[in-house]
């Protein structure tokens, strides 16, 4: 049986699979089994449920401090953890991660992929201010050809979109602007 560890990530990326081509094998390779539970934040949990869904299940995952990267094999054991319930301003919502959507009672809202990644950043800071730069770093990669300026509105359109879509369910006051900082959710 393999070594167990409990590990805390943040970036957490799908790659796309290509048929594998036959690559030397280093004498300081090691090879082992290694079952681990991924203490992933919601975006990053997010991505992975989504990209498991597609069919993917190689991804590249990145430590907190980015010093360690590594390629992996995921697959799914337990999908019970895909639906998380918060209390949202006055709302009670359920979110599913894997279908990206909202629910509060019966009524529900679907999100985007963008939408999903800053709802997910707000809900992560617990209630407390996220400021924009922090926000934007955690929806947007840097390798998007997407200039900062271009990335500060986008977060304030995406953040009205989010803000409909919240006020249709029910949940209308779960989302503040911390003016001068950024926003928070209302836990």
């Amino acid at each position: 049986m393999g070594e167990s560890v409990a590990t805390h990530l943040t970036n957490v990326a799908p790659i796309r699979q290509r048929p594998r081509r036959q690559e030397p094998v280093s004498t300081n390779a090691q090879s082992c089994t290694l079952e681990a539970r991924i203490d992933a934040s919601a975006a990053a949990s997010a991505r992975i449920l989504r990209a498991l869904h597609g069919g993917c299940g190689t991804f590249v995952i990145s430590a907190v401090d980015g010093q360690m990267s590594a390629r992996v094999q995921l697959t799914v054991v337990n999908t019970a953890a895909a639906e998380s319930e918060y209390k949202l301003g006055s709302a009670r919502v359920t979110v599913d991660w894997s279908r990206s959507t909202v629910a509060n009672g019966a009524r529900r809202v679907s999100l985007s992929r963008t939408e999903l990644r800053l709802f997910a950043a707000l809900l992560g800071g617990e209630g407390h201010p996220i400021p924009r730069p922090a926000l934007i770093s955690r929806v947007w990669s840097e390798d998007d050809a997407v200039t900062e300026a271009d990335r500060e509105n986008a977060l304030a359109v995406y953040m009205c979109s989010l803000r409909k879509r919240l006020t249709s369910i029910g949940a209308g006051d779960a989302l503040q602007t911390v003016r001068g900082v950024g926003y928070r959710a209302v836990l």
